[in-house]
């Protein structure tokens, strides 16, 4: 039963939690994004609300999520007392309110001093309202996309709407009575999505899709005999005549157990046609478009490139995607993103794998420019030249199917504006990105399809959410994406590294994580490289001390030993002279582009670890710079440090910082300036002869010489 609620009581209490007016217009406004499909999480756009943020009191939680599901996103105040605290008198349920109100805002706004308005719980003549301009709900995004496809019947808008349903409405909530009519609302939309999504795939002859589709709203409404019938018929049609009986008495066992009926009477014809074979066979529609993305190496190029590619101990990773590749044959692709540090050998497994498929008549979308594998998605080149190979009139189409991914460059085939995703630009995301599925869908067809991602670079906005987007439809589609990931570019609380763990969760990507090779496939890489004769012990030892392990390293390094004459090949055997740990020129060009992302407090840190040696300790490196020129006070050696670990080129093991990679820091040691070297390394001495202690950076016999 309603309360009857004193307004002036009310209103009094709720000024604890502060104004609602309008905030300032110099007040700069985080957008906010609330999820309640799948459970509830709030983000702000400029990082994520975390469940500590609501540990002051529950009922705030509580009371964002109901004004999130409401259509109108408002309540009177007395409606929220009813629904949230029903069972309380007057006083209690006005004051938990109150403090409600003041936690959610907290919350939601951790910077927000406790007098300041709120930017999206405003409270205006006794109606408690979120913000819609500033705070946007999957929900809402769900039931817009799904209401327009249900009109325009198109495959491409029932894919959108179902790659923005997250799932259940707040399952932790399942049995709040505030949750249910919203609830049941979405989940019947979902599944009308997915029945009309099914019904486009039968219009168009795409018979297994459609049969996927059925069984996807059966899994969401089991006892929809309608349904049941519609996907016996297709078993039937598809000339699968065991699958068509096994669904019907799958349909009797639900509806005599949920229902305690029988099926109905055209269900029962249905089976007896079945059973006597006359059901006529329907033809599946076969996607006819051509080819590969650049034609396939000749035996004799196959060759060469086996034994210059110098592909030593990636078996299984390899082999991960060889498995992959043949699940997406069966229509349930994928992401595999190859993740590792840069030089782990990432781009040449992928490079080895993609001519692998090339040689198996598999379609490949993507583009190797100087050595690095390019996203199509995000650039013309690939599609502009799958474009050129095709005739006219299927350009033509294919224009037709996806006018929103549309963009004009200069070399682009006649009749057709070449596909291009501008990743900067204003288009409406829920449009652009099915367009690409459908362009996508149409070239890809019923065949393979291995569309590779490239470098996934920290990126947000309509990259990340392409990836995304298209890693949700592979997995009912013969498409494999790849990508690769170098993890010392990414900040380890980056967007991209959230979004791929999110996937990571619900299986729509597998992760391989690379590491340097081992000291046997070390020593078998360097031989590799080194065919002329027998190795030396002390080289394979320098080598693979040096790189870890990391391929690009280990080719790099011997390169650049036998061009600088440290190994020689004497009597049939390589032997190593003055190895002097010097960085090859491929890595000072790593450590310049290091450099040049770092701010100066930072860099400085780093030098004195890389003078430092591999037992640089805090003492070293907050008395280095003190003593340095300019002098940098504790807190900001300690702040420049934290980011030094952060960035992922040095490491903290028992209480002593030293650089990750060997090479790396040889690489810093020579990028540094002749005056900034000076100066390291006269503050580390004078702090050394200050304590007795020997040179800086003497730890290693054959580090570079600064």
């Amino acid at each position: 039963m309603a309360m009857r609620r004193a307004p002036e009581v009310i209103g009094a209490a709720l000024e604890v939690a502060g104004p609602g007016a309008s905030p300032s217009p110099r007040r700069p406004i985080a957008a906010l994004r609330i999820r309640l499909l799948g459970g509830f999480r709030v983000e702000r756009e400029d990082g994520p609300l975390f469940d500590a943020d609501w540990r002051q009191r529950r009922s705030a939680k509580q009371l964002t999520k109901l004004m999130a599901t409401q259509p109108n996103h408002s309540l009177h105040r007395e409606q929220v007392l009813d629904i949230l605290w029903g069972e309380a008198n007057l006083s209690s349920a006005t004051n938990s309110l109150a403090k409600a109100l003041h936690a959610a805002r907290c919350a939601l706004e951790p910077g927000r001093t406790p007098r300041q308005d709120s930017a999206y719980l405003h409270l205006r003549d006794d109606v408690l309202a979120l913000d819609s301009d500033h705070v946007s709900i999957d929900a809402d995004l769900f039931q817009g996309v799904a209401k327009t496809a249900l009109q325009s019947r198109t495959v491409a808008a029932y894919e959108a709407a179902l790659a923005a349903y997250g799932g259940e409405l707040l399952p932790e909530d399942r049995y709040e009575d505030w949750t249910e009519e919203r609830r049941r609302s979405l989940t019947t939309l979902h599944a009308q999505v997915l029945l009309g999504l099914a019904e486009e795939h039968l219009r168009r002859h795409e018979l297994r899709r459609a049969a996927e589709g059925f069984q996807a709203v059966l899994q969401q409404d089991p006892c929809n005999e309608d349904v049941h019938r519609r996907l016996i018929r297709l078993h039937a049609e598809m000339g699968n005549r065991s699958e068509a009986i096994r669904q019907f008495q799958v349909c009797r066992g639900i509806l005599e157990v949920e229902l305690g009926m029988r099926p109905s009477r055209p269900t029962e014809e249905l089976y007896s046609e079945i059973l006597s074979d006359r059901v006529p066979r329907r033809p599946e529609q076969l996607q006819l478009l051509p080819v590969i993305t650049g034609a396939p190496a000749s035996a004799g190029e196959r060759a060469e490139r086996a034994e210059s590619s110098g592909l030593v101990g990636r078996g299984h990773e390899l082999q991960v995607l060889r498995e992959r590749l043949e699940r997406a044959a069966e229509g349930r692709g994928g992401l595999v993103l190859l993740s590792g540090e840069t030089g782990v050998g990432k781009t040449r497994l992928v490079g080895e794998f993609l001519e692998e498929a090339r040689c198996q008549g598999i379609r490949i979308l993507g583009d190797e420019i100087k050595g690095e594998w390019t996203n199509p998605l995000l650039g013309p080149l690939a599609l502009d030249r799958y474009l050129a190979t095709i005739p006219p009139s299927e350009r033509q189409e294919l224009a037709r199917l996806a006018p929103a991914a549309a963009r004009p460059i200069p070399s682009a085939p006649a009749g057709l504006e070449a596909p291009l995703i501008d990743v900067g630009g204003n288009e409406d995301q829920a449009y652009l990105l099915p367009a690409v599925a459908s362009l996508l869908t149409e070239v890809g067809g019923t065949r393979p399809l291995v569309i590779v991602l490239g470098e996934l670079r920290d990126r947000d906005g309509l990259g990340l959410d392409l990836v995304q987007y298209l890693a949700q439809l592979a997995a009912l589609r013969p498409w494999l994406l790849v990508g690769t990931l170098d993890i010392d570019w990414v900040d380890r609380d980056a967007p991209i590294r959230r979004t791929l763990d999110a996937m990571s969760r619900d299986r729509l990507c597998v992760r391989i994580e690379m590491e340097g090779l081992g000291p046997e496939q070390c020593r078998e890489l360097v031989a590799s490289l080194l065919v002329e004769g027998a190795v030396d012990e002390r080289v394979f030892d320098h080598v693979a001390r040096q790189s870890l392990g990391f391929p690009l390293f280990v080719e790099d390094l011997v390169r650049a030993m036998k061009e600088r004459g440290e190994i020689v090949l004497l009597e049939g055997r390589w032997q190593g002279r003055l190895l002097s740990g010097a960085a090859p020129p491929r890595v000072r060009s790593l450590v310049r582009a290091h450099l040049a992302r770092l701010d100066a407090d930072t860099a400085l840190v780093l030098s004195l670890v890389a003078a430092g040696g591999e037992d640089t300790t805090l003492v070293t490196i907050l008395g280095g710079a003190a003593v340095a020129a300019p002098t940098m006070p504790g807190g900001v050696v300690l702040d420049a440090l934290d980011r030094a670990l952060h960035s992922g080129l040095i490491e903290r093991a028992q209480g002593t910082y030293a650089f990750r990679q060997p090479l790396i820091r040889s690489g810093w040691l020579e990028e540094m300036s002749t005056v900034g070297r000076a100066q390291v390394l006269g503050a580390l001495s004078q702090l050394a002869a200050a304590s007795g202690l020997g040179r800086p950076g003497g730890d290693r016999d054959d580090a570079a010489a600064p």
